[in-house]
């Protein structure tokens, strides 16, 4: 995506964080709800199951979303920018027209300049 071929250490990471992270949150809310203690404040737990529930429910859909609309091939404009996303003014934009993604990301990696600027 942004041109750099990246080290398997990385893929590696790229596809365990998911995992580590999903076995993370399992045990959470398993302790979660099997930690008994006495609460000072009732209200707080409660605030803390909604704030739990809340975030995973709107992760799942989220992710049915999405699915949808992967699956049936539409893109909804409100997810594309607009036609005159940019800056307004014409050295702004073309400075901007210099800056291309591959370029930044290998200066970046590389640590050696090759915009040409």
């Amino acid at each position: 995506m942004i041109g750099i071929r990246f080290s398997a250490y990385s893929n590696a990471l790229y596809i365990l964080n998911p995992f580590l992270l999903g076995l993370l949150l399992i045990y959470n809310v398993y302790n979660f709800y099997t930690h008994k203690v006495e609460v000072k404040f009732p209200w707080m737990r409660s605030l803390e199951i909604f704030f739990l529930w809340f975030i995973l429910v709107a992760v799942v859909f989220y992710f049915f979303v999405y699915l949808v609309l992967v699956v049936s091939g539409k893109n909804l404009p409100v997810f594309k920018p607009a036609a005159d996303w940019g800056p307004r003014y014409s050295t702004l934009a073309k400075s901007r027209r210099m800056f291309k993604a591959y370029n930044m990301a290998k200066e970046y990696f590389t640590g050696r300049n090759v915009s040409g600027i």
